[in-house]
């Protein structure tokens, strides 16, 4: 009981938008929420003086999925196939690159994990880049 040739495409399209979404959060969407932050002033107790802290940001990343737990050589990727087998998620590491400054001082970078994120099988933009 498999699909036919021509329902393929039938079945690609009633997940097109889903992937488009997918796509256009890595591409746009992400960077669009960082943006949206706005700058916030916090007041010293100690000193009464305002800091104000600024955060932008710099670089996002998706990582190829591998496998994790004990026993788990470093970078050892997994396939869809196998994660379907063994009911887990399909997920590469979401890593933000994010800058801050405090008043007028020097620009810090720090790299955070933000955990993982799903990865759609048919989304080209992440499968191009790993």
């Amino acid at each position: 009981m498999g699909l036919e040739k021509d329902q393929y495409h039938e079945l690609r399209e009633l997940f097109r938008h889903h992937i488009e979404s997918f796509d256009y959060f890595i591409d746009a969407g992400l960077d669009t929420v960082i943006k949206s932050i706005r700058p916030i002033e916090i007041r010293d107790s100690a000193s009464g003086q305002k800091i104000r802290n600024i955060l932008f940001y710099c670089l996002s990343f998706v990582s190829m999925p591998v496998r994790d737990g004990k026993g788990v050589k470093l970078h050892d990727p997994i396939y869809p196939q196998e994660c379907r087998e063994t009911k887990s998620t399909y997920k590469g590491k979401l890593t933000i690159e994010i800058c801050f400054q405090y008043n007028d001082g020097m620009v810090r970078r720090e790299i955070l994990n933000f955990g993982y994120l799903p990865i759609m099988l048919m989304d080209v933009k992440i499968f191009a880049e790993l």
